[in-house]
């Protein structure tokens, strides 16, 4: 049959049966119509997830912590005395719950770590004041130790880290710090009163002032927000140096690994699980992960009832 004829044949079909011609054009209409929607709905989720993700952590970094046995003589209580035994033995029940130098060589050591990073105490931070008024704040002060993705109210972050000298200060403190709004605060001064360890005074031996690089503030893609001063690794290790007590070994809480690639992180966990326990990846990827997994597979059985539902058009 020529294709003329073919053409000719089905225009006519198409003129005789003009309901089910209009009904057919109307469900193929409503079909692309759902799976655009639905391919457009898991994109959305895909990316709103990463967002997500990028904001819960960096997935390349690992915290380690300490492993805790809860049996044994070592959990009963003890009775408290003033002499020199009972001094030695709670430096051990620190240690046995602390990270020391010993474990940040050795977890330095695992294949695939690039970097071990301790979690410095930011205990001897007594006071923070900026640049536009004198009033002393008693304010949250952390450490900025990873990649973590961050949203600014103002100023900017390289890799969302702050550099040595520089401190991100979070969008709620800008009024009472004496700032007009958030760009008149970036390039201002922010200063921390510190004090020693082993210093019987009430007040700051000394002060460091840094400059502020960056206005954070929450966001919806961020699960866990905590308004805080953000310093840099390198000046924790500054305001820690200072302030823990020369007479004492350094201890921390936890420690994190950056790892090489994001493909090893899960080596790098079971390798440490060996010998340290709470060892989780900062970004949580694979729930996040699972999430992405399931919205995509929302979207293919949204395609599937479609096509269910187009069945009965041709009855």
């Amino acid at each position: 049959m020529r294709r003329i004829d073919i053409i000719k044949r089905a225009g006519r079909n198409l003129g005789q049966s003009k309901g089910r011609t209009i009904l057919t054009a109307l469900a193929i209409s409503v079909g692309a119509f759902t799976i655009g929607l639905a391919l457009m709905a898991g994109e959305g989720g895909r990316l709103y997830t990463n967002s997500m993700v990028d904001a819960a952590g960096d997935k390349k970094s690992v915290s380690v912590y300490k492993k805790v046995t809860s049996s044994g003589p070592d959990s009963n209580l003890s009775e408290y005395s003033d002499s020199e035994d009972t001094e030695k033995d709670q430096s051990k029940a620190i240690e046995k719950y602390s990270m020391t130098d010993n474990d940040v060589k050795k977890i330095q050591k695992v294949p695939h770590v690039e970097k071990v990073t301790p979690a410095y105490s930011m205990y001897g931070v007594l006071y923070a004041k900026s640049s536009a008024s004198d009033k002393k704040f008693v304010p949250s002060v952390t450490v900025k130790f990873d990649k973590t993705r961050m949203k600014f109210a103002a100023g900017n972050l390289d890799n969302f880290m702050p550099k040595k000298g520089e401190v991100v200060i979070p969008e709620s403190y800008i009024k009472e710090m004496g700032f007009s709004d958030a760009k008149s605060a970036i390039g201002q001064t922010i200063t921390l009163g510190l004090k020693k360890g082993d210093s019987p005074s009430k007040n700051a031996d000394k002060e460091i002032s840094l400059k502020v690089a960056a206005v954070d503030k929450p966001s919806d893609t961020i699960l866990f927000y905590q308004p805080a001063v953000r310093v840099s690794v390198d000046d924790a290790k500054e305001i820690y140096d200072f302030s823990h007590p020369k007479n004492l070994p350094n201890e921390y809480s936890y420690v994190i690994a950056s790892v090489d690639d994001e493909k090893n992180v899960e080596a790098v966990k079971n390798e440490l699980g060996k010998d340290y326990e709470g060892v989780f990846d900062s970004g949580h990827a694979k729930s996040y992960a699972n999430f992405c997994e399931c919205g995509s597979n929302g979207a293919d059985w949204v395609w599937r009832l479609g096509a269910f539902g187009e069945c009965f058009w041709d009855y």
